[in-house]
């Protein structure tokens, strides 16, 4: 049976079809929710998914690109009380 994963390490990643045996499928993969069977209605909601998971990624790296900039531009300055010799121990719970 042709099947599409949700979640199980074991067999593949997530959103993968694979070939099972027609009993593991529907004893255990599809009631535990690990899995559907990839017929045509099942495979169009996927893709459908995946575009809007791809919009999100896009939408959240440009995100990241402007705070990226951002930081790039300004400088940051990280101050440290310093004793003698002190900034070059390294910091512990000690």
């Amino acid at each position: 049976m042709r099947i599409r994963l949700r979640l199980h390490p074991g067999l593949g990643a997530a959103h993968e079809k694979v070939s099972v045996k027609n009993g593991y499928a529907r004893n255990y993969l599809i009631p535990r929710k690990l899995a559907v069977e990839a017929n045509p209605s099942n495979l169009k909601q996927l893709d459908e998914r995946l575009k809007q998971l791809k919009k999100k990624e896009a939408k959240m790296m440009a995100e990241v690109n402007k705070v990226i900039e951002v930081l790039k531009s300004s400088p940051l300055k990280i101050g440290a009380k310093t004793g003698r010799a002190l900034s070059f121990r390294t910091s512990s719970n000690r």
